[in-house]
């Protein structure tokens, strides 16, 4: 059972229509064509706060994006046309009302998203205003985490030891990933293309949810919703789809592979999951996140195979939780942690 899971069965029957109705509340709320970046911001740290919010919010979505399939619907097309019609109208009316009428207004068509899945008919195309133009700039630190919004209502995910720089202008959605992970959730817009960059290799996006994680001179990007394409120094390129994960190695080529989607983003709900792996890449992947790192008193040790699911950061732990999986025992060695033989 994953984390997720727990999280989810372990909440009071109580509790769950609240955080759901919260979850339905911000979801609308981010559909909005004036919804600030500062609240965009207070969403994702909202999601961020548990995975009970999380799964909550995903489900709002889910519910939303099922609905665009009612959008060939001949009652639903009479709908949208309909709301159109109503925000021509209104523009037509001059531009001196008031932000209270602009906000029901757009919390009215929002609302009319969800029932209808009006965003794909091209409803929210025609109420989206000029493309915001800005620059940001995003880093954590080892150990740290942290959920950033960008001025398109794009949300970036930022891994531990991480730097990001994006600039948005009106042609494109430029973002750099200079070092470390990063999930990105990207804001659907047709005539701008979310391109992430990674040394000299491109990933384009329209509107999907992926991450790429950039270590030394090898880059892995892995797609969980909707399509991007990989774009490589050297002139290949490869689409990905859901569930498929890309290795981009520093001697050129695109090696796919298929992976477990909620194993490769649980570093985001601050867990870390292995499934069969060498000790010597467990190890590695855990001193991604730890202050105190966790050493190999014999490197043969890393031979040794790991499963489990640890929990992001707590490197004493997770060399407590190795030792009682595996022959091994924690010494400490200087100012970290060493797993040896029994």
């Amino acid at each position: 059972m994953t984390h997720h899971e727990l999280d989810t069965a372990a909440l009071d029957p109580h509790e769950t229509h609240p955080i759901a109705a919260e979850a339905e509340r911000r979801f609308v709320r981010c559909l909005s064509p004036d919804c600030s970046a500062e609240e965009h911001a207070d969403t994702a740290q909202w999601r961020l706060a548990s995975a009970a919010h999380e799964a909550a919010y995903q489900q709002a979505r889910a519910l939303w994006r099922a609905s665009r399939a009612l959008a060939s619907d001949p009652d639903a097309m009479m709908l949208r046309k309909g709301a159109e019609a109503h925000v021509r109208r209104l523009r037509g009316e001059g531009r001196a009302r008031s932000r209270r009428l602009r906000q029901a207004l757009a919390a009215s068509v929002a609302a009319v998203a969800l029932a209808w899945g009006g965003w794909q008919g091209g409803l929210f195309d025609a109420l989206r205003p000029p493309p915001v133009m800005a620059d940001h700039q995003f880093e954590t630190a080892v150990g740290e985490q942290r959920v950033a919004a960008l001025a398109d209502g794009s949300e970036v995910v930022l891994n531990t030891g991480t730097a990001v720089e994006a600039h948005l202008d009106r042609q494109q959605r430029a973002v750099t990933l200079h070092s470390g992970e990063a999930l990105f959730d990207v804001a659907h817009d047709r005539r701008r293309p979310f391109v992430v960059a990674v040394g000299e290799d491109t990933v384009t996006a329209l509107g999907t949810r992926f991450q790429v994680r950039h270590t030394g001179d090898d880059a892995v990007v892995t797609l969980f919703e909707g399509k991007v394409r990989i774009a490589r120094a050297d002139g290949r390129a490869r689409d990905l789809a859901p569930g498929e994960q890309a290795r981009l190695a520093a001697a050129g080529g695109i090696e796919v592979i298929r992976i477990r989607a909620e194993d490769a983003d649980a570093w985001s709900r601050g867990w870390l999951v292995f499934r069969d792996e060498p000790l010597s890449e467990v190890v590695a992947e855990v001193n991604r996140y730890a202050t105190t790192p966790i050493n190999l008193a014999d490197p043969a040790l890393g031979n040794l195979r790991l499963s489990g699911n640890f929990r992001v950061g707590d490197s004493t732990s997770m060399a407590s939780a190795m030792a009682a999986l595996l022959p091994l025992r924690v010494t400490t060695q200087g100012e970290g942690l060493a797993l040896a033989a029994r």
